[in-house]
């Protein structure tokens, strides 16, 4: 048996449905800003000083290709040669599967920069030592290797709370203080990896210190080079249910169900709405005919055809009326129309006159025609000699 819906029930549907919609668009509106859930470390969301908004959008204005990247490493590109991924002082540990993803990213190929012992521990052959509490202050640390660092940035601020555990020969530091080692380079098959021990050189309040904004830039490299994914997922931003679902065929099937919805709306609408009877236009009616007629005189400018067609009319009514041979001169008309319709009024004769020279003039004025049609009109009807067509509505004739 074929379920239906009363008209009760079709409204409670419909408002209940409404006031569904209603709260989902006040719930997006009063959701709490990406701002306010990132503050207290370098995420490219904060402006607090430990934040790193201020490089990730100084990155923007310097015509870098950077973006925001907030899926695993799972889903990094294959192509990874032309592409930089910043891993900023995670505070969430990776998975097995995830660091195995990041070590075969860096060995096809690409590059991290790696920032904090959180870092180190996902990065291959990565390995941090703690730093005492006094160590972990701001201090000045000075390039030792010959190169792009020591040339642009001699010396860097940072306060470090792990340095680098140099157990491999290949490992090169590059700013260190004694035994503690706070930035180092070193490459993993076709890849590299740039480590520092701490993301103050590129916080709100440490980039303006002295070498960091160079030592940020050099550890980027050519922004016509290089693609810059700026990880956030390992700060908690993780794809929403939302970002989801756009990656799937789902909004083109709510899409298609909102159009079938509509449809129904419109058709029930149209089922339910008051009945009207159907008004059958007379196929006797001539408006369309003379519209359509008018129009092409119009266009063809052909006032005076109309002209002569409308005198010819009026002579053959009046000749008709008075008994007269259709060619018989104006002035025999006008004579015949005074004896037996009794018409004294005067203009008569020469509105007759106006419309006889106007039927022999072949450039007539679409202005002089009207001028004329209008005056023949008008005088068939004062000497009704015009006929009246009888009145139909839906189809019946009045008799």
């Amino acid at each position: 048996m074929p379920f239906s819906l009363g008209p009760v029930d079709r409204r409670l549907l419909i408002v209940f449905g409404g006031i569904f919609l209603m709260i989902v668009a006040i719930a997006a509106i009063l959701a709490p800003s990406p701002v306010s859930q990132f503050p207290g470390f370098a995420s490219t969301y904060s402006p607090a000083s430990d934040g790193s908004k201020a490089a990730f959008l100084l990155l923007k204005d310097l015509g870098y290709r950077v973006e925001r990247w907030e899926e695993p490493p799972t889903e990094l590109p294959h192509q990874a040669t032309s592409t930089l991924l910043v891993l900023a002082e995670p505070f969430i540990l990776g998975s097995a599967e995830e660091k195995e993803a990041l070590h075969l990213f860096v060995y096809r190929g690409g590059r991290v920069l790696a920032i904090g012992a959180g870092a180190a521990a996902m990065v291959p052959e990565g390995g941090a030592l703690d730093l005492d509490q006094n160590a972990a202050e701001w201090k000045t640390y000075h390039a030792v290797l010959p190169g792009p660092f020591m040339r642009d940035a001699p010396e860097i601020a940072m306060s470090p709370k792990s340095r680098w555990q140099m157990a491999h020969a290949n490992h090169v530091p590059i700013y260190l203080e004694g035994a503690d080692t706070t930035v180092v380079t070193y490459y993993s098959g076709k890849g590299q990896v740039v480590w520092w021990g701490a993301a103050t050189p590129l916080s709100n309040s440490g980039i303006k210190l002295s070498g960091n904004l160079n030592l940020f830039l050099e550890s980027i490299g050519d922004p016509a080079n290089i693609r810059v994914l700026w990880d956030e997922y390992y700060h908690g931003r993780r794809g929403t249910l939302s970002s989801y679902i756009a990656k799937t065929p789902v909004p083109w099937a709510f899409l298609q169900l909102g159009l079938v919805a509509f449809a129904v709306l419109l058709t029930f609408a149209r089922r339910s709405g008051p009945m009207r009877p159907h008004i059958l236009d007379t196929r006797q009616s001539p408006l369309e005919f003379v519209e359509t007629l008018g129009d092409l005189y119009h266009r063809g400018h052909a006032g005076a055809a109309a002209a002569n067609i409308a005198y010819d009319h009026f002579r053959s009514l009046l000749t008709r009326r008075l008994g007269l041979p259709g060619n018989e001169s104006i002035a025999h008309l006008y004579q015949a129309s005074r004896d037996r319709l009794g018409w004294t009024q005067p203009g008569f004769f020469q509105a007759l006159q106006d419309a006889e020279r106007c039927t022999r003039t072949s450039d007539l004025s679409d202005e002089d025609a009207l001028r004329v049609v209008q005056s023949l009109e008008h005088y068939a009807v004062l000497l009704n000699i015009k006929r009246i067509a009888p009145k139909e509505t839906c189809g019946w004739r009045n008799t």
